[in-house]
């Protein structure tokens, strides 16, 4: 049988600029009916940036099997990538963009020269 797991709460993570990401919305479970609960509740309140609570954190009845792996995750609170992206670009344009943009430029610069040189000379060698 799959139990809904129900999540409470706002993660402090949050307030910190993660982002809250549920990855399962229930765990198949076998076991006698009469102790199967109708869903499971999860606080995520005191999860922070890269915690994260699995399967095997999950309160379970006695005598109710859980099918689903004990490592899986379901829940946690993600450091959102566009951050993270945004934060090395502007500490690679001091440096190693700015330079790279340069010597691109200049090779560009370069070749187009030579491109026009060798034009030049094709066009005196056909008169």
């Amino acid at each position: 049988v799959s139990i809904p797991i129900i999540a409470h709460g706002t993660p402090i993570g949050l307030k910190t600029g993660g982002l809250l990401d549920r990855i399962r919305y229930e765990v198949d479970v076998r076991g006698p009916v009469s102790k199967l609960p109708l869903n499971i509740d999860i606080d995520v309140t005191p999860l922070e940036l890269g915690d994260a609570i699995r399967i095997d954190d999950l309160d379970i009845p006695e005598g109710v099997e859980v099918l689903d792996p004990p490592q899986a995750v379901v829940v946690t609170v993600a450091t959102p990538r566009r951050v993270v992206e945004v934060e090395a670009v502007a500490e690679g344009e001091e440096g190693e963009v700015a330079e790279g943009a340069g010597g691109a430029e200049g090779e560009s610069a370069a070749e187009g020269g030579a491109k026009g040189e060798s034009k030049a000379k094709e066009t005196k060698s056909k008169e």
